[in-house]
């Protein structure tokens, strides 16, 4: 059986065609992978920094209350209180954001991993329709060759 030149070069243009989407596919989800461990330290970075910008405030707080004579108690106490509360939930809501931005990123790779997968097997079936046409060429040709000898 002797394969056309053509042929072979669409068989191998697909069969590349879906390997190269398949690695630009995998190199994609890297990054994605990337950006969403970047998201989780950027998160965590925003939130202990919220955490100090708090400290610092109530420090603040406290010796301005002190230096004036005035004693941490009563409205003074729920103020600080406040405060506190409201830093926790900032610094819970920071978190949660780069929780869901890196789960989000994550889902994305996933997606993009699929893609691939799925370029991967289009570049083989993509293949096997050159293969199935010539084929089917070689089997009428030598069909007809062996029909006419016969003859």
């Amino acid at each position: 059986m002797c394969v056309d030149p053509a042929t072979l070069i669409a068989i191998g243009s697909s069969l590349m065609g879906g390997f190269m989407s398949a690695q630009q596919a995998s190199t994609q989800a890297a990054i994605l992978d990337r950006q969403a461990e970047n998201e989780e330290i950027s998160a965590a970075y925003e939130a202990d920094r919220a955490g100090d910008r708090q400290q610092r405030l109530l420090g603040d707080l406290r010796a301005g209350v002190l230096s004036n004579g005035l004693v941490l108690e009563g409205s003074m106490l729920d103020v600080v209180g406040d405060n506190t509360i409201e830093t926790e939930l900032d610094i819970a809501a920071i978190k949660y954001g780069g929780a869901i931005n890196a789960e989000n990123l994550r889902m994305q790779a996933s997606m993009k991993r699929q893609s691939g997968q799925h370029s991967m097997i289009g570049g083989f079936i993509g293949a096997m329709s050159p293969m199935i046409t010539s084929a089917k060429s070689f089997g009428t040709n030598y069909g007809a060759g062996t029909r006419m000898a016969r003859g």
